[in-house]
């Protein structure tokens, strides 16, 4: 079984969305390798800047704020 979010949430189409994800990622290698990084952020530049900014607010959130609210919560009751 692959592990993925949408799994855990409970998301029929879980694995679906697994697989588009790695075909993206397969796409975006294959670009890199016919274009070159030039070519590859010439062409889909703002959505990968995007896309790490993104991921990264997310993470941080999660780290720097949701757990640490969490835990004085828990601490306080």
């Amino acid at each position: 079984m692959v592990f993925a979010p949408c799994v855990i949430i409970g998301n029929p189409r879980g694995e679906a969305s697994v697989k588009r994800l790695l075909t993206l990622f397969i796409a975006l290698r294959d670009e890199r390798r016919a274009f070159g990084w030039k070519g590859l952020f010439k062409k889909r530049g703002p959505k990968l800047l995007l896309a790490f900014v993104l991921a990264y607010l997310v993470r941080d959130l999660v780290l720097y704020v949701a757990i640490p609210l969490g835990l004085a919560a828990w601490l306080m009751n």
